[in-house]
C-alpha cells in the first residue's frame, strides 16, 4: 500500500496556513489592547507555530505544517494562557479563564474547511494519473493526513481522486496520537483488516502492515511516522515544508521533488 501525506505531498497548503495564520493573528491583534502586549504575545505564537512572520511562510517541518488542528489551536490556547493579566473593554480577565481557552477554537471555527480548496500540488489531469500508475503497478492507495476530515474529503473531491483512494484517516480520527507517532499509520492499517473481512465469504483477511506500506510526505512527521512504524520505504518529497535534511535525517530513504516524480521512481524500484 502506498501511503500519501496530504497537505504539501498532494495539496499546496502554503496559501491555506497564511490565511489561517494571518486571520488568527487578527483575532488576537483584536482581543489585546495592549500594543506592547500584542507584539510579545504574536511573537510567542509565531515561535511555537513556527511561522516566519517577515517571509510570511511556514519554518520548514514546524508544528504548524506537522500538527493536527487540536494540537495548533491547543499552542494559541497555551500563549494565551501564559499571559498574566488580559484586558478587554477594560475589564480585567483572568489568564486562567475558560474563555481565554476556548477563544482560538471559536476563532479556528469561524475558517472551517480551511485546506478544502488547496490547489493540487501537481495539475489534476497529472495527478489523477499518478495514483492510478500506482494502482496500476497493483498497490492500495491510502491518505495519512493531519487535517481533518471535512478539509480531507473537500480536497479530494475537488481533485476528482476521490474514487481513487482506498483508505483515508485524518489528524481528528486519531486521538491525542498524532504524526510523526506511529499510530496514525497503524490505524489505517487496520481499515485494511476490517474492509478485507467484511469482502465477503471469499475474503482472504490480510492485513496490510507498515512494513508493506510506502510512505510519502513532505515533513519530519511523515517520515518520523514512517521510521517509528518501520515502514518499508519512506520517500520524501520537496514540495511541502520539509527540506532534503531534515527528511532524510528523520527516516526518508529517498528525495524526490514532488510527487509527479513516482511513478518513474516506482517503475525502476519494482523493475529492480
Amino acid at each position: 500500500m502506498i501511503v500519501f501525506d496530504k497537505d504539501g505531498t498532494l495539496g499546496d497548503d502554503s496559501g491555506s496556513l497564511k490565511k489561517w495564520m494571518t486571520h488568527m493573528t487578527d483575532c488576537f491583534t483584536e482581543y489585546l489592547t495592549s500594543k506592547s502586549e500584542i507584539s510579545t504575545i504574536l511573537q510567542s505564537l509565531y515561535h511555537k507555530l513556527g511561522w516566519n512572520s517577515t517571509i510570511q511562510n511556514v519554518i520548514p517541518s514546524a508544528p504548524l505544517a506537522v500538527n493536527t488542528w487540536e494540537e495548533s489551536i491547543e499552542i494559541c490556547c497555551t500563549v494565551l494562557a501564559e499571559v498574566e493579566l488580559c484586558s478587554r473593554d477594560g475589564l480585567s480577565i483572568s489568564a486562567s479563564d475558560d474563555a481565554i481557552r476556548t477563544l482560538p477554537r471559536q476563532w479556528h471555527a469561524k475558517l472551517q474547511n480551511v485546506h478544502g480548496f488547496d490547489p493540487p500540488i501537481i495539475p489534476i489531469p497529472n495527478l489523477i494519473r499518478m495514483i492510478q500508475s500506482c494502482r496500476d503497478m497493483g498497490l492500495m492507495v491510502a491518505i495519512c493526513t493531519s487535517d481533518d476530515r471535512l478539509s480531507t474529503n473537500s480536497a479530494l473531491q475537488n481533485w476528482n481522486i476521490t474514487n481513487l483512494i482506498d483508505y483515508s484517516i485524518c489528524g481528528d480520527e486519531v486521538g491525542t496520537t498524532s504524526k510523526p507517532s506511529a499510530v496514525p499509520l497503524e490505524l489505517l492499517c487496520q481499515q485494511t483488516q476490517t474492509q478485507t473481512a467484511g469482502a465477503g465469504a471469499g475474503a482472504t483477511n490480510h492485513i496490510i502492515t507498515p512494513q508493506e506500506c510506502i510512505i510519502v510526505g513532505d515533513t519530519i512527521g511523515d517520515t518520523g511516522m514512517a521510521r517509528n512504524a518501520k515502514a518499508g520505504l519512506c520517500i520524501g518529497v520537496l514540495s511541502g515544508s520539509g527540506n532534503e535534511q531534515q527528511l532524510i535525517e528523520t527516516g526518508a530513504n529517498i528525495i524526490i521533488p514532488n510527487v509527479g516524480h513516482l511513478p518513474e521512481l516506482l517503475l525502476e524500484l519494482f523493475t529492480t
